[in-house]
Protein backbone atom coordinates (compact mmCIF):
# COMPACT_ATOMS: atom_id res chain seq x y z
CA UNK A 1 0.00 0.00 0.00
CA UNK A 2 0.95 3.58 -0.18
CA UNK A 3 2.81 5.07 2.71
CA UNK A 4 0.56 8.01 4.74
CA UNK A 5 3.33 9.82 4.54
CA UNK A 6 3.56 10.08 0.52
CA UNK A 7 -0.40 10.13 0.45
CA UNK A 8 -0.84 12.97 2.30
CA UNK A 9 2.49 15.03 0.82
CA UNK A 10 0.61 13.81 -2.50
CA UNK A 11 -2.20 16.76 -2.99
CA UNK A 12 -2.61 20.15 -5.30
CA UNK A 13 -0.49 22.45 -3.40
CA UNK A 14 2.72 19.88 -3.58
CA UNK A 15 2.55 19.23 -6.93
CA UNK A 16 2.32 22.70 -7.81
CA UNK A 17 4.68 23.75 -6.42
CA UNK A 18 7.28 20.85 -7.53
CA UNK A 19 6.50 21.59 -10.99
CA UNK A 20 6.77 24.69 -10.64
CA UNK A 21 10.33 24.49 -9.54
CA UNK A 22 10.87 22.10 -12.09
CA UNK A 23 9.70 24.43 -15.04
CA UNK A 24 12.80 26.45 -13.68
CA UNK A 25 14.92 24.16 -14.41
CA UNK A 26 13.94 24.08 -17.94
CA UNK A 27 13.40 27.50 -18.79
CA UNK A 28 15.89 29.04 -21.05
CA UNK A 29 17.96 25.77 -20.99
CA UNK A 30 18.52 26.79 -17.03
CA UNK A 31 20.79 25.62 -14.40
CA UNK A 32 20.80 21.31 -16.23
CA UNK A 33 20.50 21.62 -20.15
CA UNK A 34 17.46 19.60 -21.22
CA UNK A 35 19.58 16.89 -23.31
CA UNK A 36 21.23 16.56 -19.65
CA UNK A 37 17.43 15.17 -17.89
CA UNK A 38 16.42 12.29 -18.64
CA UNK A 39 13.56 9.45 -17.41
CA UNK A 40 14.17 5.99 -16.79
CA UNK A 41 11.34 3.22 -15.88
CA UNK A 42 11.74 -0.46 -14.74
CA UNK A 43 9.01 -2.72 -14.67
CA UNK A 44 9.44 -6.77 -13.52
CA UNK A 45 7.31 -9.62 -15.15
CA UNK A 46 7.11 -12.70 -14.40
CA UNK A 47 7.99 -14.97 -17.67
CA UNK A 48 5.39 -17.84 -16.38
CA UNK A 49 2.41 -15.48 -16.15
CA UNK A 50 3.00 -15.78 -11.68
CA UNK A 51 0.79 -17.06 -9.65
CA UNK A 52 -2.35 -14.51 -10.16
CA UNK A 53 -5.55 -15.27 -11.25
CA UNK A 54 -5.97 -13.72 -14.22
CA UNK A 55 -9.50 -13.43 -14.45
CA UNK A 56 -10.21 -15.38 -17.23
CA UNK A 57 -12.99 -18.03 -17.43
CA UNK A 58 -12.73 -21.20 -19.10
CA UNK A 59 -15.46 -23.11 -20.29
CA UNK A 60 -15.79 -27.17 -20.68
CA UNK A 61 -18.62 -29.09 -21.95
CA UNK A 62 -19.81 -31.63 -20.05
CA UNK A 63 -19.46 -34.21 -21.64
CA UNK A 64 -15.59 -33.86 -21.63
CA UNK A 65 -13.69 -35.22 -18.79
CA UNK A 66 -10.13 -33.78 -19.47
CA UNK A 67 -10.95 -29.87 -17.94
CA UNK A 68 -7.40 -29.26 -17.50
CA UNK A 69 -5.66 -25.77 -18.86
CA UNK A 70 -2.09 -25.93 -19.32
CA UNK A 71 -0.14 -23.72 -17.07
CA UNK A 72 3.64 -22.66 -17.38
CA UNK A 73 5.41 -23.33 -13.72
CA UNK A 74 8.07 -20.36 -15.22
CA UNK A 75 8.28 -17.99 -12.64
CA UNK A 76 11.98 -16.24 -13.71
CA UNK A 77 12.32 -12.57 -13.26
CA UNK A 78 12.17 -10.62 -16.63
CA UNK A 79 12.88 -6.74 -15.97
CA UNK A 80 12.11 -4.35 -19.02
CA UNK A 81 13.97 -1.01 -18.52
CA UNK A 82 13.07 2.30 -20.32
CA UNK A 83 15.13 5.84 -20.58
CA UNK A 84 13.95 8.68 -22.28
CA UNK A 85 15.52 12.05 -23.14
CA UNK A 86 14.12 15.40 -22.05
CA UNK A 87 14.78 16.98 -25.39
CA UNK A 88 15.15 13.72 -27.55
CA UNK A 89 18.05 14.20 -28.70
CA UNK A 90 19.51 10.78 -26.97
CA UNK A 91 17.61 7.36 -28.36
CA UNK A 92 18.23 4.69 -25.88
CA UNK A 93 16.96 1.72 -26.77
CA UNK A 94 14.68 -0.11 -24.37
CA UNK A 95 16.39 -3.20 -22.75
CA UNK A 96 15.62 -6.57 -20.97
CA UNK A 97 17.14 -8.15 -17.85
CA UNK A 98 17.63 -12.23 -17.58
CA UNK A 99 18.59 -13.98 -14.93
CA UNK A 100 21.86 -16.11 -15.33
CA UNK A 101 25.44 -15.64 -14.73
CA UNK A 102 27.28 -15.63 -17.61
CA UNK A 103 27.23 -12.26 -20.16
CA UNK A 104 28.17 -12.84 -23.29
CA UNK A 105 29.79 -9.77 -24.58
CA UNK A 106 29.00 -9.91 -28.67
CA UNK A 107 25.47 -8.57 -27.05
CA UNK A 108 26.79 -5.46 -26.48
CA UNK A 109 27.26 -2.50 -28.58
CA UNK A 110 29.61 -0.39 -25.84
CA UNK A 111 32.71 1.34 -25.99
CA UNK A 112 35.67 -1.45 -24.96
CA UNK A 113 37.34 0.81 -21.87
CA UNK A 114 34.13 0.49 -20.57
CA UNK A 115 33.43 -3.08 -20.53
Amino acid sequence: GLDPKRATAFNRTNVKAHFELLQKVFKNDGPIPARNIYNMNEIGIQRGGGRKNSGELYLFSSTDKSRYRIKSDDLELTTVLECVCLDGSSIIPPCFVFAGSLMCRKWFNVRPDIM
